[in-house]
């Protein structure tokens, strides 16, 4: 039954105090996490029929919310939307050629696809092209262009970097290192601070139509966007482009991250479930069925656009979502934690120390009070 995400909520809450079986299953958002730690989810780990270890149910994010050998919500291949509202990188194939720079797919293939590698590929790209002195998202041709509800935290969570992190016991804490944080967030800002990058970081509005009008009019070398918008605004674009996975911060990052953004059904059983192992064989059959069958043909639909005439690309898209990256202090939306890397980019500031001291103290206890109502339910 289709319901508002606020409704949706309510519903759960409803079913599970009333003891009513009304639905088996629902498909939330990042917003029904809460109802997991106040106790109306029920525990997908006790489902036997739910194989949560194998590659078809999302293991970063597995790993991100369970706690306490606990897992209320989860997300994978029964969700196409889930695969396909990840970040990537867009680049004008033309606008390469012409300035005899070769496309970027091998540096991915060899690990080398890096910030400073982005970066020394927009350095000074941008062009006044009506001569007026300034360089404008109306008039003129730039380097990247993004969205600020994606591309505000995209490109900062490819560097893999997290503020919960599991410390010596195996328990999450905001825990992390502040130098590598400020290193990382240099470089994040370095890009979308200049006059040849556009990120509409003001209102916080979709203002899609302007963003996503730059890249397909060639007026942008790359686009940040994630996979399912490609095929609604790039779909009649003139010049070919290529699909690429954010870059890591460094060659010595293991692996590329992709950033999923909030709004992912994620799905999860009242509490009150009646008939969860049936309903867990459900969600796997789907599951395996999606991966065995619809994924792979996801690659193809997204890489069928006229305007994407290269096998790269599909190898690229496989890239993307099976590196999908979840913050736990991200997806909770914990105090000033949730939100550092678009309030460091509209600050201009990569020195994060002073924004982080006017909410840490609040930030932890917020954290604690989560982790103390998960302890209570194990």
């Amino acid at each position: 039954s289709p319901m508002g995400y606020t409704d949706l909520n309510a519903e759960c809450q409803r079913q599970v105090q009333a003891g009513s079986d009304d639905y088996d299953m629902f498909g939330g958002h990042r917003n029904s996490l809460v109802l997991s730690y106040q106790g109306f989810h029920y525990n997908l780990l006790d489902i036997d029929a739910l194989d949560l270890e194998q590659e078809w149910w999302d293991q970063n994010y597995v790993d991100a919310i369970t706690i306490n050998d606990s897992l209320y919500t989860v997300i994978g291949d029964i969700g196409v939307s889930t695969l396909l509202f990840v970040s990537s990188l867009t680049f004008n194939k033309k606008l390469m050629d012409e300035q005899n720079m070769a496309y970027p797919y091998d540096l991915v293939r060899d690990g080398k696809w890096t910030m400073d590698a982005l970066l020394t590929m927009t350095a000074d790209y941008g062009s006044d092209l009506n001569g007026d002195g300034v360089l404008t998202r109306d008039n003129d041709r730039l380097a990247m262009v993004g969205w600020s509800t994606e591309s505000g935290y995209s490109l900062f969570y490819g560097s893999g970097f997290a503020f919960i992190n599991r410390d010596a016991a195996g328990d999450y804490a905001i825990n992390y290192d502040a130098e590598r944080l400020n290193a990382i967030l240099e470089k994040v800002v370095a890009l979308w601070t200049t006059d040849y990058a556009y990120n509409n970081m003001g209102s916080g509005t979709a203002e899609h139509e302007i963003t996503y009008g730059i890249f397909p009019a060639g007026r942008a070398l790359f686009s940040d966007i994630v996979l399912s918008k490609i095929g609604t605004f790039y779909s009649d674009m003139e010049d070919d482009f290529g699909i690429i996975p954010l870059p890591k911060y460094d060659e010595s990052q293991e692996s590329y991250k992709s950033y999923l953004g909030f709004t992912i059904p994620i799905l999860y059983l009242p509490n009150n479930a009646q008939n969860a192992e049936r309903t867990g064989t459900i969600m796997e059959a789907l599951c395996t069925a999606s991966y065995d069958h619809v994924t792979p043909q996801m690659y193809e639909i997204v890489t069928k656009l006229k305007n994407v005439r290269d096998e790269d690309s599909s190898e690229m898209i496989e890239i993307i979502i099976r590196n999908k990256f979840i913050d736990t202090a991200h997806f909770y939306d914990i105090e000033g934690y949730g939100t550092l890397p678009t309030n460091v980019i509209t600050s201009g500031s990569s020195n994060s120390a002073s924004i982080i001291k006017a909410f840490e103290k609040i930030a932890k206890k917020e954290w604690e009070k989560i982790l103390s109502a998960f302890e209570k339910l194990s």
